[in-house]
């Protein structure tokens, strides 16, 4: 969070389980804070749970790990 705070990022890609807070957390307070930041989720389980939350608080891509270059690039809109 302090990088935010001291810089404008266009992308923030984030796991979900992190040491000392989660990705929904982090993701609330980036929405909040700083909206014109991208942000991408990634995890390694496809909770429904998680899925439902991040539909919830609108326009967060998903990435299911492992995945490739290929799903990163099309996540962000990016010519192959």
């Amino acid at each position: 969070m302090l990088l935010l705070k001291i810089k404008h990022y266009d992308l923030l890609i984030a796991d979900n389980i992190m040491p000392g807070m989660n990705g929904i957390d982090l993701l609330e307070i980036v929405i909040q804070k700083y909206p014109q930041t991208k942000v991408v989720m990634m995890t390694a389980f496809k909770k429904t749970e998680l899925l439902k939350r991040l539909d919830s608080l609108g326009g967060i891509d998903f990435l299911a790990k492992p995945f490739g270059l290929n799903e990163l690039a099309d996540v962000l809109e990016f010519d192959q």
